[in-house]
């Protein structure tokens, strides 16, 4: 029979090869086989951290926070998956910022303003 500690020792094991994706998998198996196997959940929000997926990350900090409220491992990867959400905001917010300015800036070059035409006081 499959134990929940295999798979959690399993995605130990990926993690440090960098197999979040499979290492992934392996925690969501431990979590199916045994929802109280809290390593699963601190590995398990690692790799979803890893793989960019933050809004999944957290949902699975925060059911692991649900079970162990006073975890101090599951409520650092909840905190530093909220550091990471912050950062990226503010480099989103500065992209903006730039790219606004960037189109502005190349408006006025794409899109001329027209030259006026000669009038006719002016001497030729």
């Amino acid at each position: 029979f499959p134990q929940a500690a295999f798979y959690g020792n399993r995605a130990a094991a990926l993690i440090q090869s960098y197999k979040f994706k499979e290492a992934l998998e392996d925690c969501l198996s431990a979590v199916k086989l045994d929802p109280n196997f809290r390593k699963a959940y601190i590995r398990g929000t690692k790799c979803y951290t890893q793989l960019g997926q933050l809004d999944d990350a957290l949902k699975f900090a925060q059911t692991g926070l649900d079970k162990f409220p006073n975890d101090k491992d599951i409520k650092q990867g909840y905190d530093r998956i909220g550091i990471i959400k912050n950062k990226l905001n503010r480099i989103e917010e500065k992209l903006t910022v730039v790219s606004e300015k960037y189109s502005s800036l190349f408006e006025g070059i794409l899109k001329p303003k027209p030259t006026p035409s000669p009038s006719e006081d002016t001497p030729t």
